[in-house]
């Protein structure tokens, strides 16, 4: 099946509408300060393979995935980018091709905000507010999963 025309996910759990909300509302920078391991997994359009974005550091060696898989701190450099109009849809598409092409790149912060180098989250240029959706939406990507403490969706509440 060619995945560019017609998507369908893995073997997953959607999130919960309000799992969803939850998490839509929440401010991205905090992605990576959740206290469980959360996986997203993203549908990006140009890209035949689920996008995974850990908001952990993973260990090294990396966990072979059928996805292309972002950890917590190329997370941090992503959210940091969108927060600054340095990261939009054509962007993250390039990134995900790379590391889907290789695996083993990772993404800086420097890569990440390529022509705003020296700013920070904190700067006033930053969308510090940036949401969850909204990040979803300048990377131009759809949630169609979530995972929890290696738990599907389904089986936890953010809430709880």
């Amino acid at each position: 099946m060619n995945r560019t025309e017609t998507h369908e996910t893995e073997p997953r759990s959607a999130p919960t509408r309000t799992q969803r909300r939850e998490l839509s509302a929440l401010p991205a920078r905090l992605l990576a300060e959740l206290p469980a391991k959360t996986r997203l997994f993203l549908y990006v359009p140009g890209i035949p393979k689920d996008i995974a974005i850990a908001t952990h550091e993973l260990p090294e060696p990396r966990p072979v995935m059928s996805e292309v898989l972002f950890d917590g701190l190329e997370l941090r450099a992503i959210v940091e980018a969108a927060s600054h109009d340095r990261l939009w849809p054509t962007d993250f598409l390039e990134l995900c091709i790379r590391k889907w092409n290789d695996p083993e790149v990772r993404v800086d912060r420097q890569q990440a905000l390529q022509g705003a180098l020296g700013l920070s989250a904190g700067d006033g240029g930053a969308d510090a507010q940036l949401s969850v959706e909204d990040l979803l939406q300048r990377l131009g990507a759809t949630l169609i999963a979530l995972e929890l403490d290696d738990r599907s969706a389904s089986e936890l509440d953010l809430a709880a």
